[in-house]
C-alpha cells in the first residue's frame, strides 16, 4: 500500500515482519539477506534508493522501531548517517494489524511530490508491474490531497498446467473496476554461463557471482483464454527488469522480462554488455523450446501463435538482434502452421486461402 500525506510517503506491507538479519541487511552497503543462488535480486540496494527523495526514513516492522536521519549528526557530511539506524523510543505509528511492516518517508523537498504522483500514475505505474513480482499480489495507492485511489489486483494462478501459468489483472480506480487483462506466463531458470560471470560489464555490475537468473515471456489472453495481440495506440511497456522500462521498445508484441542491467534512471538498456545479450538469447531459447511447441498442441493457441509472435524490424536493438531477428527465422523455417488436417506444415509447404476462393476446389482437385 502506498499513501501520499501531503508531503510525505508512507509505504506498508502485509508480509513477514522484519528480524535482526533484515536490519542489519538494510543497514550495510551492498548486502542483502538475499543470496546469490537466488534467481531474483539479490544486491542491496533497493532501499538505499530512498535516501534520493529522504533525509529521514522510519522503518516500523515487528519489534524493531528504528529511522535514518541526517539532522541527527552535527557533521553528517563525513557521517554515514544512511546506514546507522537510530532507534524510536515512542513509535507515532503503529503496526500490529494488517500491514506488519511500514515505511514513513518523509520528503526532502516538497517539489518531489508531483515526481512521486506522476511515477505511480497509469501511465508509469500501469497494471503489468504485478506480473513479474513473485511475492506482490496487489498494491493499493492512495492519494489523500486529491481524494484519489488506485488498486491493481493479481488472481492465483488460474492454469492447472505445470508448464505454464495464468493470471488475471484487475485494477480499479476509487474501487470501481477499470480495466481487467488475463495473461499467459512462461518462464525458464538459466544457469549463467562461465564466459558471462568473467565479462568485465557483469563484474562492474556485481553480477558475477550469481548462480541463476529466470527469464519471462507474457502473452496476452481474452476472456475465452484465446490469444489476442493489443491494437495500436495502446499504451505499451512490454520489457521488465523487476519493473517497467518504460522507455526502452521492444518491438514485440508480447511482454518479456529478465534482469538485464538498465542505467539509473531505468530510460536506457546497458550497451555491449554480455549479460544482456545473454538474457535476451535466453528469451529466445524459451520461445522456441516452451512457447511454440506447448501453444501448438493446445487448440486455444494454435491457430495464431506465429502471428503473435513474428514481429517485423524495429525496437531496440538488444531484442533485435538476439529475439526477433533469429525468432524470425525459426517461424519461416520449421513447421509452425496448422494445416488443414491438423498437422504442422512449413510456410513454404502450404498456401493460404479464403473461403470464396476454396469453394471452387473440388476434393478431386
Amino acid at each position: 500500500k502506498i499513501e501520499i500525506l501531503n508531503n510525505q510517503l508512507l509505504i506498508s506491507n502485509n508480509g513477514l515482519p522484519f528480524e535482526e538479519v533484515n536490519v542489519k541487511s538494510i543497514c550495510k552497503v551492498g548486502r542483502s539477506s538475499k543470496t546469490p543462488k537466488d534467481y531474483i535480486g539479490y544486491l542491496g540496494v533497493g532501499f538505499k534508493s530512498v535516501f534520493l527523495i529522504s533525509e529521514s526514513p522510519a522503518v516500523h516492522s515487528g519489534n524493531y522501531h528504528f529511522k535514518f536521519s541526517k539532522k541527527e549528526w552535527a557533521d553528517a557530511i563525513h557521517i554515514p548517517w544512511q546506514i546507522i539506524p537510530i532507534w524510536i523510543e515512542t513509535p507515532s505509528i503503529s503496526n500490529d494489524g494488517t500491514y506488519k511492516t511500514k515505511f514513513l518517508i518523509p520528503l526532502k523537498e516538497l517539489k518531489l511530490l508531483d515526481k512521486i504522483k506522476e511515477e505511480v500514475s497509469p501511465l508509469h505505474l500501469n497494471d503489468r508491474i504485478l506480473l513479474f513480482l513473485r511475492y506482490v499480489k496487489e498494491i493499493h495507492i492512495k492519494n489523500t490531497e486529491d481524494k484519489q485511489s488506485r488498486t491493481i489486483k493479481k488472481s492465483d494462478n488460474l492454469s492447472e498446467n505445470k508448464e505454464y501459468e495464468i493470471y488475471q489483472i484487475e485494477e480499479y480506480e476509487n474501487e470501481n473496476l477499470k480495466n481487467r487483462d488475463k495473461w499467459l506466463l512462461f518462464k525458464s531458470v538459466c544457469d549463467v554461463p562461465s564466459e558471462i560471470k568473467e565479462d568485465y560489464v557483469t563484474k562492474e555490475w556485481e553480477r558475477d557471482n550469481i548462480e541463476k537468473r529466470e527469464v519471462l515471456v507474457a502473452l496476452k489472453l481474452n476472456e475465452e483464454n484465446k490469444l489476442i495481440i493489443e491494437k495500436e495506440g495502446t499504451a505499451h511497456i512490454g520489457v521488465f527488469s523487476f519493473l517497467p522500462l518504460k522507455e526502452i521498445p521492444s518491438g514485440l508484441n508480447f511482454l518479456i522480462h529478465a534482469d538485464f542491467l538498465t542505467n539509473p534512471g531505468r530510460g536506457e538498456l546497458a550497451r555491449e554488455c554480455l549479460w544482456n545479450d545473454w538474457l535476451a538469447s535466453e528469451i529466445y531459447n524459451l520461445i522456441i523450446s516452451k512457447v511454440i511447441p506447448i501453444s501448438l498442441k493446445n487448440g486455444l493457441w494454435s491457430m495464431n501463435i506465429t502471428e503473435v509472435l513474428y514481429s517485423n524490424q524495429g525496437g531496440h536493438e538488444l531484442f533485435e538482434k538476439n529475439i526477433k531477428e533469429p525468432l524470425r527465422e525459426y517461424l519461416e523455417n520449421n513447421s509452425v502452421l496448422i494445416a488443414e488436417d491438423g498437422s504442422t506444415a512449413k510456410a513454404d509447404e502450404v498456401i493460404s486461402m479464403t473461403s470464396e476462393v476454396k469453394s471452387l476446389f473440388t476434393e478431386e482437385d
